[in-house]
């Protein structure tokens, strides 16, 4: 597995992981 692939699987999750915090955050909100 190239180096790069684990890299850009890694910034995926990163982002994912951040997306799901905001929206964490806005369902507060919301509330």
């Amino acid at each position: 597995m190239p180096k790069s692939r684990i890299q850009r699987i890694q910034d995926s999750i990163h982002g994912l992981m951040e997306f799901r915090g905001m929206e964490t955050v806005v369902i507060d909100v919301l509330r």
